[in-house]
This record gives C-alpha cells, sequence and structure tokens, in this order.
C-alpha cells in the first residue's frame, strides 16, 4: 500500500512539473547589438535616412537603417527605449523599433533641431540574428532643414512700391535679428546703372503687421527691414540675403544667397490715351499713366465732354493698373 501511494505522489509531481513548464510563456530575449561567438560572415548594411541634405522637416522625423541580414526574430519585442544599434551625435533621445526582421526605425523623442548636422554610427561587431557581424564602423551624416526664404513683401520683381516701403522677409524658421542683419544689404540701382548703398533698420515686425498681410508664420520667422531714409521715384533698390544667414536653432545657415529686387512709383503722369484721336465707338477706351491707378479714383477725377454715362461698376472698382480700358456708350461721329 506504501509503495502504491509513494507512485501515485511521484507521479502526480511529474505531472505538475510538466503542466508548469507547458504553461510558461516563451520568452525571447533581444539579440546584444555587438559580441558573441565568432562571426559566420559579414554584415552589410544596405541603405539609411536620411542623408546629406535634407529639405523638408518630414525628412528628419526618423532615422532608418536597412540591414542585409535578420537582425532579430520576428517574436522578439517590435520597440524599446534608446537608440539600440545606433550611436548619435549629438545624442538624442527617443525610441527604436523593428520592421521585419532586418530593418531599424529610430524615432527621436522630440522633433530635431533645424539647421544641425547629425551624425550616425552603426558600430563595428554588430551581429545579426544568424552571427554575421559588421566589419567596419559604418558612419553617415544627415543636415536638418537649414533656413531659407519663403517669400518677401514686396515680392521679387514687383513694381510701383511705396517710398517707404517696409519689406518683410519670411523664413521657414526662426531667424535672430541680431546676427541676421550683417548677411542683408540694401542697394540702389540708378538707369545710368550707378549703384548706391543704403541704410536700413531689421527688427521683428508685430504680430498686428502680420495680421494685415495674411502671414500665419511666427513672428519669429520674419524680418521687418526698413530703409533709414526716403527711396527715389522710379528706382530699383535690391534687397540681398546672403548665404550664412543663421538660424535660431543650429548653427548651419542659409546654403544660397538670395535676392528681392522692387521698383518705387515713378513720377506721375498721362503717358498716353485714345481721347481725342479717331475711335471705333464699338471699341473700349484706352487710357495709360507712368504708375497703377484703380478704376473707381480714375473715374472720381475724369470729364468727359460731351457728357456720357458712365457705367456704375467702374465707381466701385477697386483693380488697380498702368493700363485702363473704359467701355462707354460713345456714338459714332462725336467729337
Amino acid at each position: 500500500m506504501e509503495k502504491e501511494i509513494k507512485g501515485i505522489f511521484l507521479f502526480l509531481s511529474l505531472f505538475s512539473l510538466l503542466s508548469l513548464s507547458g504553461c510558461k510563456k516563451k520568452e525571447t530575449a533581444a539579440p546584444s547589438p555587438t559580441g558573441g561567438a565568432e562571426s559566420r560572415g559579414e554584415l552589410q548594411v544596405l541603405s539609411v535616412t536620411p542623408k546629406g541634405e535634407t529639405v523638408s522637416l518630414r525628412q528628419s522625423e526618423a532615422i532608418v537603417v536597412i540591414f542585409d541580414r535578420a537582425m532579430v526574430p520576428l517574436e522578439a519585442l517590435p520597440e524599446g527605449q534608446g537608440t539600440s544599434y545606433l550611436r548619435l551625435n549629438p545624442p538624442l533621445a527617443g525610441k527604436f523599433r523593428w520592421l521585419g526582421t532586418k530593418t531599424l526605425v529610430f524615432t527621436p523623442e522630440k522633433k530635431l533641431p533645424a539647421a544641425t548636422e547629425i551624425e550616425v554610427e552603426v558600430p563595428a561587431g554588430t551581429r545579426s540574428l544568424e552571427g554575421f557581424t559588421l566589419k567596419d564602423d559604418f558612419r553617415w551624416s544627415f543636415q536638418t532643414i537649414r533656413p531659407f526664404l519663403v517669400r518677401s513683401i514686396p515680392e521679387d520683381k514687383q513694381e510701383w512700391v511705396k517710398l517707404d516701403p517696409q519689406v518683410l522677409l519670411v523664413f521657414n524658421q526662426a531667424v535672430p535679428v541680431d546676427k541676421a542683419r550683417k548677411f542683408l544689404s540694401l542697394t540702389g540701382l540708378a538707369e545710368n546703372g550707378k549703384e548706391s548703398s543704403l541704410g536700413f533698420r531689421a527688427s521683428q515686425p508685430p504680430a498686428k503687421r502680420l495680421e494685415e498681410e495674411g502671414i500665419e508664420m511666427p513672428a519669429e520667422h520674419v524680418l521687418l527691414v526698413e530703409p533709414s531714409e526716403k527711396l527715389e521715384p522710379g528706382m530699383t533698390y535690391v534687397l540681398e540675403i546672403r548665404e550664412g544667414l543663421p538660424s535660431a536653432q543650429g548653427p548651419l545657415g542659409m546654403k544660397v544667397s538670395r535676392a528681392v529686387s522692387f521698383e518705387t512709383f515713378k513720377p506721375f503722369h498721362l503717358e498716353g490715351s485714345d481721347i481725342g484721336n479717331p475711335h471705333n465707338p464699338d471699341e473700349p477706351l484706352r487710357i495709360q499713366f507712368s504708375n497703377r491707378v484703380a478704376y473707381r479714383e480714375l473715374i472720381g477725377r475724369i470729364r468727359l465732354e460731351p457728357e456720357i454715362e458712365i457705367p456704375e461698376h467702374y465707381r466701385e472698382w477697386d483693380h488697380s493698373s498702368a493700363d485702363l480700358w473704359l467701355s462707354l456708350p460713345l456714338e459714332p461721329e462725336t467729337r
């Protein structure tokens, strides 16, 4: 009887052990990036992004490395803290995850600073799941987006600009006013080709000014440039933004110089018209000025003899041009 009890107890003990081992969840340890047994061959890095100069913020949202061998088993944890296989300079906090078994994606915890060079390294000795190792350090770098001019007011080659303009330069990122000023220059170009350098003030525009112009960028992205003296009428001016203009976030400056040219209002005079010349009454009447004139302003100051009824829509039309056309109810053979 005692032997039977011992036999039953032994059977239950073995059964319990087998049951526990069968229920235990299988754990897969994340492989060490380097070290281990003797290498079975050479591991290769097939592709990395981003690389070199980036031109948009989205390009630097994640760092992606593709290996030619499986680096983790499919059941490995898909995400983790730190950089895992990557060494970054400057160091960056973030998370990595695997897309499949060969593609490593590192996502920075915060948006990378603009105008900054990031150096990345996959160290020599990095091992694949099957024991293939990276022979040498694999290094590359990329530059986050540099400052560049998005738009200007007035626009490049704009005509009929006021003699006391407030020029707005809108950039893709914040720029420091005090450091940016020395990268700007304002030059006047006379008709005889003579150039003259002008002084100017550079500042950050008030929010109300940006709202008036429909600019939705933060004020830190915009420079307000005001000439120190009144400009000459009918003259061309060039505002140059030279390469190297700095960013407020990183050490890399604007890569390519830009220039914004504009022409001021000319001395106002009538350049020509169809008035007083033989004219087909079925065709519009043309009047040309040296500067732009709004239709409603013209109608408020023009007088025709004999008196002609001018269509009402001209009196309310704000459109302006130096070349105006009026469709009027003219009578044939009338002087």
